[in-house]
């Protein structure tokens, strides 16, 4: 994942939270190149994650992310 704007993860948090299941987890933010933060997300089974992206100064952003099989995107994703 790749939140581009800031390359400092000071005050940013990003969680994945399972949206029918119990699932939730912190991601770290680490500084990339050009103006750009960058995760690593897993997650333990196929699909629908909500990606959560907050910080103290601006509304937080979220994504729905459909999670497939062995790490790859469901058919017609």
């Amino acid at each position: 994942m790749r939140l581009v704007g800031t390359d400092d993860p000071a005050g940013v948090d990003c969680n994945v939270t399972g949206v029918d299941t119990s699932y939730r987890r912190d991601a770290r933010l680490y500084a990339a190149d050009d103006d750009a933060l960058a995760a690593s997300l897993s997650v333990p089974e196929p699909g629908l994650y909500r990606v959560t992206i907050s910080s103290p100064t601006t509304p937080a952003l979220t994504q729905l992310v459909l999670a497939g099989p062995n790490g790859e995107a469901p058919a017609g994703a």
